[in-house]
C-alpha cells in the first residue's frame, strides 16, 4: 500500500474486518482510499450457517472505520440464507451511516461450489430486483436507478490483487477464471504485467462485453448478473500474454 501510495495510486481494500486495531486503523486511514468490509447478515443464527462467528467484532469494527473518517462500503452477497434480511441489513447500515450497501449476486467459487443447493435463490436476484427497489424507498428514502447492461470497467489503470498476489483486469475476472491471470506481484516484474493489461485492453476497449444488470442509489447498488464475462474474453487474455 505504502508503495501504490507514493507512485499515485488510489487504494481500495477488500477485507472481512476482523484485523482492525488502532494500529492497522492509522495505516488505512493513510493510504487507503475505499475500504470495503463482507457482511452478509445482522443476525447470528445466519452468521453461524454461513461460518462467520465473528460477525460483532465485524459491526463494531466498520464503526470504527466510519467514526475514523474512512470511505466504507458493506459488501453483502445475497443467498437463499439471508434474502429476507436485506430490509434489516440496509437499516443497519442506515444506523452505522456507512457510505454504501454493495449487494452482490452469488458466484460458483470458493465454498459455495460444494453449497450451492443450500445458497442458490429460488429464482434469480434480477427477477426479485422489484423488492429491492421498494426496500431502499422505504427504508433509505432513496430512489434506484437500473442499468440493463453497462460497459466492462477493465481499463489500463485500474487493477486487482487477491489475496496470494495474483493479478486481474478486474475483481469479478478473478472470480470468473484463473485465464485471466495477468501474473503475480511477488514472482513477476511489474512493468510485464502491466504491458499484458495494456494489451488486453487495447483488445476490449472499443467493445461493450460486460453482461451485468445493475441497479443503484446514492447509498446502494447491487449487481444483479454476477459474473458473465463472455468467454471469447480468454482468447483476449491469450493474445494479450503473447
Amino acid at each position: 500500500m505504502r508503495y501504490a501510495h507514493k507512485n499515485g495510486f488510489k487504494i481500495s481494500l477488500i477485507s472481512n474486518g476482523l484485523l482492525i486495531d488502532n494500529k492497522v486503523l492509522g495505516l488505512l486511514a493513510k493510504y487507503v482510499f475505499i475500504i470495503g468490509i463482507s457482511l452478509d447478515s445482522i443476525d447470528e443464527k445466519t452468521n453461524q450457517v454461513l461460518g462467520r462467528q465473528r460477525f460483532r467484532l465485524v459491526m463494531k469494527n466498520i464503526q470504527k472505520l466510519v467514526d475514523g473518517g474512512l470511505s466504507v462500503r458493506v459488501l453483502s452477497t445475497i443467498t437463499r440464507v439471508n434474502r429476507k434480511q436485506i430490509p434489516d441489513l440496509l437499516s443497519t447500515v442506515k444506523e452505522m451511516k456507512v457510505e454504501e450497501l454493495k449487494l452482490n449476486d452469488i458466484v460458483l467459487n470458493g465454498r459455495a461450489v460444494k453449497n450451492m443447493s443450500a445458497l442458490a435463490l429460488e429464482r434469480p436476484l434480477r427477477e426479485s430486483a422489484n423488492e429491492l427497489v421498494k426496500d431502499v424507498k422505504t427504508i433509505l428514502n432513496e430512489n434506484v436507478n437500473f442499468t440493463p447492461l453497462f460497459k466492462c470497467e477493465c481499463n489500463q489503470d485500474d487493477l486487482y490483487i487477491d489475496y496470494q498476489g495474483d493479478l486481474y483486469p478486474c475483481v469479478e475476472m478473478c472470480y470468473d477464471s484463473k485465464k485471466y491471470c495477468l501474473g503475480n506481484v511477488v514472482r513477476d516484474k511489474l512493468d510485464k504485467l502491466l504491458r499484458v493489461n495494456k494489451n488486453f485492453y487495447n483488445q476490449i476497449k472499443s467493445h461493450d462485453y460486460c453482461a451485468y444488470s445493475y441497479m443503484s442509489s446514492p447509498s446502494f447498488s447491487a449487481c444483479l448478473n454476477r459474473c458473465k464475462c463472455p468467454r471469447n474474453l480468454s482468447v483476449y487474455m491469450d493474445n494479450a500474454k503473447k
